[in-house]
């Protein structure tokens, strides 16, 4: 470890797995008082919504273990 933080010099070697999934969803159907951050916009397909979901899973071996 070189550096004050205490993490090693990038480039970091992680381990493990990145899943994303991407639906279209009717855009009447998103809850209600839901907000994009500011600045931002949906992304509409018709009446439909670009919605994305992403799970990561981390496994031992990285350099950051």
């Amino acid at each position: 470890m070189t550096d004050s933080t205490g993490y090693p010099p990038e480039p970091w070697y992680l381990g493990g797995s990145l899943n994303v999934s991407v639906f279209l969803v009717p855009a009447a159907g998103l809850p209600a008082g839901f907000e994009l951050p500011s600045g931002r916009r949906a992304l509409r397909l018709g009446s439909r919504v670009v919605v994305g979901v992403g799970a990561v899973r981390y496994l031992p071996g990285g350099v950051l273990d």
